[in-house]
């Protein structure tokens, strides 16, 4: 989902819209941040900041135990509240 320069977290998101269309693509974003994020904080900061049109399930219990916030990363189910990523990775 993520990696970056220093400062820099760049999370490519993966977005479709079946209303508009049937096709999928990747957008994007680009987070500063001078401090490790979970990718639930980076979604966040794209949905309030950047872009509102983006749309995930925004709940965490505080305690990682729901999956609710299950999502997949690269090729895995993980859960984005837990998941850390560190401005250049």
């Amino acid at each position: 989902m993520a990696s970056g320069e220093n400062g820099i977290i760049t999370a490519r998101v993966y977005r479709c819209n079946p209303a508009v269309s049937d096709e999928s693509r990747y957008d994007t974003y680009k987070v500063e941040s001078d401090h490790a994020m979970t990718v639930l904080a980076i979604l966040r900061h794209i949905f309030r900041i950047l872009d509102a049109s983006v749309a995930f399930r925004d709940f965490e219990c505080y305690r990682g135990v729901c999956l609710s916030c299950e999502m997949s990363i690269k090729g895995r189910k993980v859960k984005a509240c837990s998941i850390m990523v560190k401005p250049g990775e």
